[in-house]
């Protein structure tokens, strides 16, 4: 009978597991060390860890969650995938637990990334709308009709940072149909879009933009006024610097 009661209690004695997954649940802060212990000792169990972990992300508190992304990292797995799809899309999760997720999906360079992405940059979380749009932003190229799209809608939005990002991304795609938005977002109220927008204009040309550029040189912003510049120097092949009296001049002298 003894030994019977010992091999119950041995069988049903929580896992190091266990006990890791249980400390992340009810984790209060990402810089707890009991919690930052129980992300370490998931680490080191490694494969093994990750089902049971993806079971029980669902019921974690927010660090917890933070944490867990943390063990997964760069691995790559069906697994895995599911649980950062779960996480990205979950509309109750913390909205930088779901940016997180995205960052993770994005960093797959596939298909299902990309089609979440594209669905989430109208979410009502500006954080998570801003990882869609990084997402797509570092993803498209200027044959991706369906991303310059939506790039383009998400240069509208409420959120600075998501018009931001999505102007850097229309830049650096080289589409022609980036021209147009860019020059509209040199007159954007924040000027972290205005800076984006001139940057963008650095690699993608239309005549349209020249005199809002020549314009922005005059910014109270120095990083704005230097994008400027040097998106003039790439649309007109010209050299006139921070003079704004000498571009003036050449843009009055064009026919």
């Amino acid at each position: 009978m003894i030994v019977l009661l010992l091999v119950l209690s041995t069988l049903s004695a929580p896992t190091e597991t266990d006990l890791a997954l249980d400390a992340l649940t009810r984790c209060a802060s990402v810089v707890d060390d009991a919690c930052l212990t129980a992300a370490a000792r998931l680490k080191v169990v490694g494969e093994p860890a990750i089902l049971p972990l993806a079971k029980r992300v669902g019921a974690m508190s927010a660090a917890g969650q933070l944490l867990a992304l943390s063990v997964v990292g760069d691995t790559k797995s069906a697994t895995i995938d599911a649980m950062l799809t779960k996480l990205a899309s979950g509309a109750t999760v913390d909205a930088s637990v779901r940016a997180l997720a995205i960052d993770a999906l994005g960093k797959r360079h596939d298909k299902a990334g990309l089609q979440l992405a594209t669905r989430l940059i109208v979410d009502p979380q500006p954080l998570v709308r801003q990882a869609a749009v990084r997402v797509l932003a570092n993803t498209v190229t200027a044959r991706d009709k369906a991303l310059i799209a939506a790039l383009t809608k998400a240069s509208n939005d409420q959120a600075p940072t998501v018009r931001a990002d999505a102007a850097f991304g229309l830049g650096f795609c080289g589409c022609a149909e980036a021209g147009p938005v860019l020059a509209a977002r040199l007159a954007d109220p924040d000027v972290g879009v205005q800076r984006a927008a001139a940057e963008g204009l650095c690699f993608v040309k239309h005549e349209p933009a020249l005199r809002p550029l020549v314009a922005a040189l005059e910014s109270p912003d120095p990083l704005v006024a230097r994008a400027a510049i040097r998106a003039l120097q790439f649309q007109t092949e010209q050299s006139f610097g921070d003079d704004v009296g000498a571009w003036q001049r050449w843009l009055a002298s064009r026919p």
